[in-house]
């Protein structure tokens, strides 16, 4: 039977979880700047720039495509922490040095997935001006 004070048992992945929470945002922005570059540079190098849809040329649309997926994977790292958070906070009644570690390490996670959210999001808008003529 359990009541609201039971403890939530931890899940056998919850180690990879808070690290995924805790690191992903920021491999996701990591990549994302590589692969900006790459693009940018490359693209407009080669003929790729030429290739237009919509108004945007095919280096912009990489770029484009590039962030949405990398952003998909920040969100993920901020959803999996936030889950993390709640799953650690609502765990046990009394604090040890083990949940209060793991609830900072998903905190922290929390806070910089959501700040590489934003990063993301704002290195994308070159991609819509300044890209679209090469």
């Amino acid at each position: 039977m359990t009541t609201d004070h039971d403890p939530v048992p931890l899940k056998s992945n919850s180690q990879f979880s808070l690290w995924y929470g805790l690191l992903a945002g920021g491999m996701a922005w990591l990549v994302h700047l590589i692969l900006a570059w790459v693009i940018a540079e490359f693209g407009c190098v080669s003929r790729f720039h030429e290739l237009r849809f919509a108004g945007l040329t095919a280096v912009a649309w990489s770029g484009l495509a590039m962030s949405v997926a990398l952003l998909v994977v920040a969100a993920s790292a901020l959803w999996i922490a936030r889950n993390n958070e709640l799953r650690l906070h609502h765990s046990v009644t009394e604090p040890t040095l083990d949940r209060d570690s793991r609830l900072f390490m998903a905190r922290s996670g929390v806070m910089a997935s959501a700040t590489f959210i934003i990063i993301i999001a704002v290195q994308t808008i070159p991609f819509l001006f300044y890209l679209g003529g090469c």
